[in-house]
Formats: structure tokens, sequence, C-alpha cells
């Protein structure tokens, strides 16, 4: 499978002008070692090794090893201008086969990071700073959109789906062990971010108050 174009992202600019290209090279083979070793045993002189870089070049780009994972997840993320078709349902979806393609390689790397995120707190910091949050960030403005266009009921709060599709992708790749495909990215949202976004807040809990 071809590797996707990267983006370099680094914590915090230092030092003299980087090379994109170098920086691909680093972030490939961290990727590499994370799926072939797990993030406990991944070491920034085994990247370096890797890339026949010195450790210096690495601690240039990134402070830590959960920066350059984090960098080397982020690569994969979402690095053109948020969907705006003017349809709720198209522009999750492309936010969605971004997040989730069918790259086996990919789902590697995040059941590495999700079995390794609850143990780290470095790693959980970074994750929730350079990944989750701009996904959340990403989803409610999509959905303040959708609202605006009268799609769906007004003060909807994109919080209450942002963890479904996570979640459910954990379940499929390391308890059933099953790759991301159309057909689940498909049912998660048809059958229940999208029915979940047509109710309104107080709806949903006049509805679970009846039923109690």
């Amino acid at each position: 499978m071809a590797r996707p174009r990267l983006a370099t992202h680094t914590a915090t600019p230092r030092g003299r002008p980087r090379d994109a290209g170098r920086g691909e090279e680093l972030l490939h083979a961290a990727q590499d070692l994370l799926v072939e070793v797990g993030y406990e045993h991944l070491s920034m002189d085994a990247v370096a090794t890797r890339a026949r870089a010195s450790k210096s070049t690495l601690y240039r780009r990134w402070s830590s090893k959960a920066e350059l994972v984090a960098a080397a997840l982020v690569a994969f993320e979402w690095n053109d201008e948020l969907p705006n078709t003017g349809v709720l349902r198209t522009d999750l979806a492309s936010l969605a086969r971004v997040w989730f393609d069918p790259d086996q390689r990919r789902d590697q790397l995040f059941v590495r990071l999700l079995t390794a995120i609850a143990d780290d707190d470095q790693l959980h910091k970074v994750y929730v700073s350079q990944i989750a949050q701009p996904r959340a960030h990403a989803l409610t403005k999509i959905v303040d959109r959708a609202v605006a266009r009268g799609e769906i009921p007004p003060h909807v709060d994109a919080t209450r789906v942002g963890g479904i599709l996570p979640a459910m992708a954990f379940q499929q790749l390391v308890v059933l062990r099953r790759p991301i495909d159309a057909a689940f990215l498909h049912h998660v949202l048809d059958d229940i971010v999208l029915p979940l976004l047509q109710v309104s807040p107080c709806s949903a809990s006049s509805s679970g108050s009846a039923q109690q």
C-alpha cells in the first residue's frame, strides 16, 4: 500500500529550517516501529537508527517520544479545509473516511496507541491536545452548520455523538478484529449518529424521564 503524504507536525519550532522530506522519513520510521514493537518498547534511539538519523535530529523536532508518536498519528488526520457540502451526512461521511479509512497499517497504529494511552499520562495529554480536541472542534463546526441550515434541531450538542465513532472503531478493531470499512462507517452514521442528532436534547431528556 502506498504511504500517505505526511504533514510533519511538531510541537515548537526551533533550530535551523527543517527539510520536510526528512521529517516524513522520521515519521515513517516511528510509524513502522510503533506497529512492530508497540509504544512501550519504542524508543527515540530506535527511531533514529531506523531512519539513519541522529537522536538530536529527532529532538530538534519533537521533545519526547509521546510528541513524536502523536505527530506520526496526526499525519493521517484531516489536513484540508472542513467539508462544507450543504448536507450534514455528506460532511460527516467525508470526515469519517479520513479518520477511519480502510488503511490497515493506520488501524494498527491506532490500536497500539489506544492500548498504551491509559498507562502513559504524557501520551494521553498529547493525544487529547493534538488529536482528540481538533477532531471535536471539526465535528462541532459541521454540526453547527447543519443547525444553521435547519437540518437538525437547534441547541444540539455535538459532544453527545463525538465519542461514538471512536468507541465503536475500538470495538471493531480490537475486540472483533475487523477492519474499518465503508459498511461499518455507513452503519454508525445512518443508524446511530444521525438519528441521535435529529433528536433535540429536551426531547431526549423527556423521553428518558417518561421511561423511568
